[in-house]
């Protein structure tokens, strides 16, 4: 009996040493390597590059961890000794339009992967206060506000709307979004068409607006957490909450 036992042991040790064995044998198969990018500022009135791009954060997580990085002056950033496997990266400074990427797949090696042509845009600087939403004869739903902006020689042609059924509707929980124009003599004037297919007669519908960079060239990505298409050329702080019931 006492030999079964002490053979069962040295069984379970050799088992226990063998798996071991076996993983830094199959991490050994997995290089670390660094990677290293590229990421530029651009300006809200002219879209110029900032000669100064230093300050951005990147930050690249997978399920086993998280690691940071900061840019120098030229927006250079390098990420040393990590390990091959599926990264979210995000790229953000404050004031300007956050950037993401999902499920970027790095392979590690002496060669470097190279992130590029990384953009982060100066968002609009803008307090919206909506204070009036209503619906015309025509089912478009009207809305009217405030702007107060940072610099009163430019005013942000670009607002989008976000439309949902709760008090808590915002950019990342929303059932409907438009992009629009909506500056006159220093008002906000939003007019958007109602598809009843969206939103049928006896709806509550609220709605936030946020002041938003007119380029086209900010790419827009899923939120996994939500399921909502992000837009990140908006301000991230947006107007008062406002509802109203579709007749």
């Amino acid at each position: 009996m006492r030999l079964l036992k002490s053979s069962a042991v040295y069984l379970a040790m050799f088992a226990g040493l063998f798996a071991i064995l076996s993983c830094e044998k199959e991490a050994a198969n997995y290089p670390l390597g660094n990677l290293v990018g590229k990421v530029s500022l651009i300006d809200l009135e002219y879209n110029n590059d900032f000669d100064d791009n230093s300050g951005i954060l990147v930050t690249i997580d997978n399920s086993d961890y998280i690691m940071g990085a900061e840019t120098n002056i030229y927006g250079d950033f390098k990420f040393s000794n990590i390990q091959t496997g599926s990264y979210n990266i995000v790229f953000q400074k404050k004031d300007h339009c956050p950037f993401k990427i999902f499920g970027y797949q790095f392979v590690g090696g002496e060669v470097p992967a190279s992130i590029e042509n990384i953009m982060l845009y100066e968002y609009p600087k803008v307090d919206v206060n909506i204070s009036e939403i209503s619906i015309d004869n025509s089912n478009r739903i009207i809305i009217h506000g405030d702007l107060e902006w940072e610099n009163s020689e430019y005013c942000p042609p670009y607002f989008r709307i976000y439309f949902g059924y709760s008090t808590d509707v915002s950019y990342t929980n929303y059932k409907l979004t438009n992009k629009q124009t909506g500056v006159y003599e220093g008002t906000l004037q939003l007019i958007i068409e109602n598809n009843p297919n969206y939103f049928p007669s006896g709806t509550e519908l609220f709605a936030v607006v946020y002041p938003c960079h007119g380029t086209s060239k900010i790419t827009s990505y899923m939120e996994p957490s939500t399921g909502c298409i992000v837009y990140p050329s908006i301000n991230q702080v947006g107007s008062n909450t406002v509802s109203l019931i579709i007749p």
